[in-house]
């Protein structure tokens, strides 16, 4: 459980972005509403790819720390694909990793049948740097996140995973969704790799 006055400063960070995101966002109010869609969605991710790089950096630099998996290890993704990933979070994983979301779906690799991540290639995630956030932010298994680390290999691997840059950045992107795209479908509880074929689509969809 965090802090009171961490969750109370990520919640005032996030209104604080989204009243500035509000502005730009608004003005694009003017174009013909397919135009409006298809802009509020791209800007949206915009924001969302350039808080990505942030935390990227921030990990790379050791400023905020994730869970380490065991090298070679894929358990957790080849257990179980139904996640909590948000529509937010599986379009910006797709707009970073485009190139291998389509190989696997062209592949076959995308089916709600699967007992795993679509993603694994040769039991590496193939996305690894660019994954969702509910990848990044989780634990190496579901029971492991109650003991502070990793169930199928002890809980030496384990890290502080709650950070407040990433709350604020999720807390962002999923007010600015539920605001300006509240039609597009939610995936919390879903197949993972559902999330993603969707994800195919929606941007096939977006370049028609």
């Amino acid at each position: 459980m965090l802090p009171f006055e961490v969750v109370q400063e990520v919640k005032d960070d996030v209104e604080a972005q989204v009243a500035i995101d509000r502005h730009e966002l608004d003005s694009l109010r003017t174009c013909t509403r397919g135009l409006i869609r298809a802009g509020w969605l791209s800007t949206i991710l915009q924001y969302g790819a350039e808080d990505r790089e942030l935390i990227n950096q921030a990990i790379a630099e050791g400023n905020i720390s994730q869970s380490r998996c065991y090298e070679n290890c894929h358990q957790c993704c080849s257990m179980n694909t139904t996640y909590d990933v948000e529509t937010f979070d599986i379009l910006l994983s797709y707009k970073f990793n485009p190139d291998a979301v389509r190989t696997a779906y062209r592949f076959g690799k995308l089916g709600t049948d699967r007992e795993w991540c679509g993603l694994l290639e040769d039991g590496l995630c193939s996305i690894h740097r660019y994954k969702p956030y509910t990848c990044l932010l989780t634990l190496p298994s579901p029971k492991g996140a109650e003991k502070g680390g990793c169930y199928f290999r002890g809980e030496g691997n384990a890290q502080t995973l709650v950070h407040k840059i990433t709350m604020v950045v999720t807390g962002r992107m999923r007010r600015l969704f539920k605001e300006y795209l509240p039609e597009l479908p939610e995936f919390v509880g879903s197949n993972i790799n559902q999330a993603f074929r969707w994800a195919v689509h929606m941007a096939d969809e977006i370049q028609r």
